[in-house]
């Protein structure tokens, strides 16, 4: 990534097709840095149709997390740890997260094989 420069406005576009416009202010000394990834995730089932998602937050300058599915993605709040995903009951799916700011987004968790971590709902 190149340096950003003080009074510049750019334009940032990630996987999910989110677009964000950044102004570095007049005068700023530096950029701001992409968030630590997140880790520790784990799929629970809590109903016959949900998933619980739960994950450690290792950034203290992240605007959000990007949680993923494969096929979908999902938002969730800077400082969340947590996230509900609905399904059809007797439903196999697979998640991963990451941390993201107007700098960019960290590393997928997990990020080594098998990239994702799985639960079933009960039927």
């Amino acid at each position: 990534m190149y340096p950003k420069k003080s009074g510049r406005t750019y334009l940032m576009l990630t996987a999910a097709a989110a677009i964000a416009t950044v102004t570095i202010p007049a005068g700023s000394a530096s950029a701001q840095s992409a968030p630590a990834p997140p880790s520790n995730l784990r799929v629970t089932p809590t109903a016959n149709n949900t998933f619980l998602l739960t994950w450690q937050d290792n950034s203290n300058n992240e605007s959000g997390f990007e949680i993923t599915d494969g096929i979908s993605f999902r938002l969730a709040g800077a400082n969340a740890t947590a996230d509900n995903w609905h399904v059809t009951p007797n439903t196999y799916k697979c998640f991963r997260v990451r941390a993201y700011n107007a700098a960019g987004a960290s590393a997928w968790y997990p990020s080594a094989a098998p990239y994702y971590v799985c639960g079933t709902t009960p039927a």
